[in-house]
């Protein structure tokens, strides 16, 4: 017998069918056709357009920025679009900043400084977060980026962190917070410009914040990490007695092998 003509099923059926083309036409589309299909995500992932003279955070800046420094500008911009449209990746950006050693000079930290702090201030918070991630991640290849100048690279991360907590806070997201304050007090660690005990003081102080939110309880690997950085920094303390300081280190490697155990990570073990 045959059976009757179910139209709703077809329908269901289509509609289905349907829904699994969209899937397959957006999964496969290029990024960047992407972001031409939707301007929202395009000014996601771009910090800036770099030929958009027009933006109010680069106009803001290159009032403030003498002629000859204007190219650093332009750079800074394309940089950080290169680390946003390929989430982070090294292999993109470190032809990039090898291609521009030059411009990776003493101006570049006050120029990051001037155009995040006018950048961060104009947008909505969802977009000032993703330029601020960004940010950090140009910042921490920077800081291991082996070519150029490394008091200048120095500089230049130290200024990019401090921008970025301007936006992620402990109030806000604690998490990342404490992550950048880390990163801050390594980049601190191994700072060669400035009064190289007040570079460490400020080290120690970072490592402490983010110790406040890396908890043993909640974040023990995180924890046992910024544990042992505090251990390199109390060694290498300048003020302050030499004895304690030692005792300090001491103790903090201990705090770190607590959770750097031999059997479950005997690489960092072995390292602490």
């Amino acid at each position: 017998m045959k059976k009757p003509f179910n139209l709703k099923k077809l329908l269901s059926q289509l509609g289905r069918s349907f829904i699994q083309l969209l899937r397959i036409i957006f999964l496969n589309l290029p990024a960047l056709l992407l972001k031409l299909i939707f301007p929202s995500l395009r000014r996601r992932l771009l910090p800036e357009n770099q030929n958009d003279d027009s933006s109010s955070a680069t106009a803001h800046t290159k009032e403030k920025l003498p002629d000859k420094l204007h190219p650093q500008l332009d750079f800074l911009i394309q940089v950080l679009q290169a680390t946003a449209e390929s989430n982070g990746n090294p292999k993109i950006i470190y032809p990039l900043l090898q291609q521009n050693l030059d411009k990776l000079d003493d101006n570049f930290a006050h120029i990051l400084q001037t155009w995040a702090t006018a950048k961060l201030s104009e947008v909505e918070t969802e977009e000032a977060e993703s330029i601020a991630k960004t940010i950090w991640y140009f910042s921490y290849y920077l800081n291991d980026f082996p070519l150029g100048k490394k008091a200048n690279n120095m500089e230049i991360v130290i200024s990019g962190y401090e921008a970025v907590l301007k936006v992620f806070t402990r109030e806000n997201n604690s998490e990342n917070w404490a992550a950048i304050q880390n990163n801050l007090a390594n980049a601190y660690s191994d700072r060669i410009r400035g009064d190289r005990a007040e570079n460490i003081e400020s080290a120690i102080a970072a490592y402490h914040l983010a110790l406040e939110v890396r908890t043993k309880q909640d974040f023990p690997m995180n924890w046992a990490g910024t544990q042992n950085n505090l251990a390199i920094a109390y060694r290498n303390r300048i003020r302050g007695d030499r004895a304690e300081n030692i005792e300090s280190a001491i103790a903090a490697y201990h705090l770190a092998l607590e959770v750097r155990t031999k059997q479950d990570f005997p690489m960092n073990w072995a390292m602490t």
